[in-house]
């Protein structure tokens, strides 16, 4: 199940939240390599400024915690049960 949130600050920018629950207990989509398949819990902060009618640039943070360590931090290298992450993108829609 996933949550989501928006709130129009102005015509042209809007700020939006996100709460979502990972279960993936065949393991197809999410592979681990733990005993337990993947189930966790995410939440992201974004902003998106429309561009024009057609085009949407969305920024954005998220966060996923897990029931094991299945992330391998890239600075430590060490396995960790915690990712986070910021990412930008740019939606178009054909007229």
């Amino acid at each position: 199940p996933t949550i989501w949130v928006n709130y129009k600050i102005t015509p042209k920018w809007e700020i939006n939240g996100r709460a979502e629950y990972f279960s993936d207990p065949s393991g197809i989509i999410i592979p681990t390599e733990t005993n337990r398949n993947f189930v966790g819990t995410g939440f992201s902060l974004g902003i998106d400024f429309s561009v024009s009618p057609y085009a949407l640039w969305r920024f954005e943070a998220r966060s996923i915690k897990t029931n094991d360590n299945v992330f391998i931090n890239q600075h430590k290298g060490n396995p960790s049960d915690l990712n986070t992450f910021f990412t930008t993108s740019i939606a178009v829609k054909l007229p």
